[in-house]
């Protein structure tokens, strides 16, 4: 409780530091930012914005397929369920926890084949997210600083989630956490053959990770157009690759960033202004596009959480008991 309390005032020291820096203080700067723009956008950016988060559930659900064939409608639940959960919990990898959480306590697939779909999709993200970074880099022709600040996160990222994809399918790794773990009780033994058998069954087969990798690309630019619409909406003259730059493409930086307010609140919004400031676009109604995309993410994200979590039947008391139960798995697996 007390992290959380935490975790809300630095995010509201980032919006009163940007309030300050962007409207210099004065509530007729923000107003006027609205000004020659078509609120009929902001509806369209509502209903791209739940597109997104269906592409991204579509990806995941094509990679689980491999194990076993799913009901995609209860995939997308999850999906729409663990991606607003950061918002509520300030917890790094909190959305990956809650869709092992529910996965295995739906009983959809085992908890190796779960967490070999998850890493095999984080991969396949990252990826997408590298290709059109640099394909939007290199198109609008950008300076060498948008390179270093969009481009190396995006490849640390990627390095690291094939790191994680590998690292569970170790012996050595297994019985390092087992000599760790078993003074609370706990084994692990034979994880990592299960997790080898779901890794092999992944990787061995291409055609769903192109698939994903195809979905997730078509997502990245369903994204720029969410940021395209945001920008039409006040009256931001922006293209559709540089929305992809700043709507899209941030994610690498902020998932590299330790998770130190709910959904990064705040933060976000500060680095995306900056972002969208350097890309030529006047400061005040770039901190207005990237609050109202905010304002978005949580309307669009909370009313999909609401109706998901109780389509599934779980409730919020049994959601966050399974969390911590997941929690517990992960960190020993």
């Amino acid at each position: 409780m007390r992290f959380i309390i935490v975790s809300i005032v630095i995010g509201s020291a980032f919006y009163i530091l940007l309030f300050m820096l962007a409207y210099r203080g004065s509530l007729e700067v923000f107003i006027n930012s609205f000004k020659g723009g078509n609120g009929l956008f902001i509806i369209a950016s509502f209903v791209v914005r739940a597109i997104v988060l269906t592409i991204h559930g579509i990806a995941w659900w094509i990679l689980m397929r491999v194990f076993k064939r799913l009901n995609l409608s209860e995939v997308l639940k999850v999906t729409y369920t663990s991606v607003f959960t950061e918002f509520l919990i300030p917890l790094g990898g909190i959305t990956e926890i809650v869709k092992v959480a529910l996965i295995t306590k739906l009983k959809i697939l085992s908890t190796a084949d779960t967490l070999a779909s998850l890493f095999a999709h984080r991969i396949v993200l990252s990826l997408s997210i590298l290709t059109s970074t640099l394909l939007a880099l290199v198109i609008i022709n950008a300076p060498l600083i948008l390179y270093i600040v969009l481009l190396a996160p995006a490849i640390l990222l990627t390095m690291g989630n094939i790191i994680g994809f590998i690292v569970p399918s170790s012996k050595k790794v297994e019985s390092f956490v087992n000599k760790v773990i078993a003074r609370f009780g706990f084994n692990i033994s034979g994880f990592s053959t299960k997790y080898s058998s779901s890794m092999r069954s992944l990787s061995s087969n291409p055609v769903p990770l192109i698939s994903s990798f195809i979905v997730e690309i078509f997502e990245r630019f369903t994204n720029a157009i969410f940021g395209y619409f945001i920008a039409l909406s006040i009256g931001i003259k922006i293209s559709l690759l540089k929305a992809l730059l700043a709507f899209d493409s941030l994610y690498v930086i902020m998932w590299l960033l330790p998770l130190v307010t709910p959904g990064g609140l705040g933060i976000y919004e500060t680095i995306q202004t900056t972002l969208l400031s350097f890309l030529g676009i006047e400061m005040n109604q770039a901190a207005t596009a990237s609050i109202i995309s905010r304002l978005i993410y949580l309307s669009v994200g909370y009313g999909l959480f609401t109706i998901s979590l109780t389509s599934l039947g779980v409730g919020f008391k049994s959601l966050i008991q399974s969390i911590s139960r997941s929690s517990d798995e992960i960190r020993d697996k």
